[in-house]
């Protein structure tokens, strides 16, 4: 969303008082519908009592990252080991990837009075921000699009009341520009037999 709402929401869900927290949380529920903000991933874990749990929302995103020139004709009136730089280009040979979308790690235990949970939480969300042109040559004649990416994560351990929801982090993000987003937690215990 965009920064001037964000402000007007940070206090309350800053807030102490989980009436003001469940209010600004249903301020952003009611602006996502009207496009006002946008919900960029919804992870949901179940989890028992000190077991890890994880939840992906992702795309693999595979680019080379190494890359072999071509090679000059035999034949050709250039000097042997230079290439023209009309007939310049590269090969991939080695590739990467990344995961881009949202990742929720949690690990959770209940505390004796049954009213607290603690938690090791990791959320992250990873986007490709945009493709960027690098020249690969002396000669700036090859060029190659490589991805740039932008993650925003939090990795922290608290202590949250059972039922409630509770604001983990704020992020700027790099692009859209004068966006933020929020990483909202709501955790709940119950008991199994």
């Amino acid at each position: 969303m965009t920064q001037a709402r964000a402000m007007q929401l940070l206090p309350d869900l800053q807030s102490d008082e989980a009436i003001r927290v469940e209010g600004a949380v249903k301020r952003i529920q009611d602006m996502i519908a009207r496009n006002e903000a946008k919900l960029t991933g919804w992870p949901h874990v179940v989890t028992f009592q000190d077991a890890r749990a994880v939840s992906e929302s992702i795309l693999e995103k595979r680019y080379p990252v190494e890359f072999y020139p071509t090679q000059q004709p035999q034949d050709s009136g250039s000097e042997k080991g230079t290439i023209d730089s009309k007939d310049a280009s590269v090969f991939p040979n080695t590739f990467e990837t990344r995961n881009m979308g949202t990742t929720l790690e949690v690990e959770a235990w209940v505390l004796e009075d049954g009213k607290r949970i603690g938690l090791s939480v990791v959320p992250q969300r990873v986007t490709l921000l945009n493709m960027e042109t690098f020249a690969v040559d002396v000669t700036k004649a090859v060029r190659i699009d490589q991805p740039q990416f932008g993650s925003e994560k939090t990795h922290t351990a608290l202590v949250v009341r059972n039922g409630e929801g509770i604001l983990l982090a704020v992020h700027q993000l790099h692009t859209p520009e004068n966006e933020m987003e929020f990483f909202i937690l709501h955790a709940a215990a119950t008991k199994t037999d």
